[in-house]
């Protein structure tokens, strides 16, 4: 837990940051890679402090998920007590279901 923003990370969402920041790093170099990184870190910040910023998207396993766009990406996260759990962040033209299940 992040402990000054409140959000968990899943190794999934893990994952697909570094894929992300891999993928901006090889085709518009590093400066792009780590802008794009920390601003998609600010965001995650923002929802775990406000996390009805996002829009209620489908129950799995007992949690109301929720997705919330940014840019060329789509966060997955749910709420807990602490803050938000982030699930997966997905590109904006991936099939989410799949992705989720």
């Amino acid at each position: 837990m992040n402990r000054e923003s409140n959000y968990v990370l899943s190794a999934r969402a893990k994952q697909d940051i570094r894929q992300i920041a891999d993928y901006t790093l090889d085709n518009f170099g590093v400066n792009q890679s780590l802008a794009y990184a920390q601003a998609l870190i600010k965001v995650i910040q923002k929802l775990a402090s406000n996390p009805e910023l996002g829009r209620a998207y489908v129950p799995i396993k007992a949690h109301m998920v929720f997705r919330y766009r940014f840019k060329a990406h789509v966060l997955f996260y749910y709420k807990v007590p602490e803050g938000i759990f982030v699930l997966r962040v997905l590109g904006g033209k991936m099939d989410f279901e799949r992705h989720l299940g």
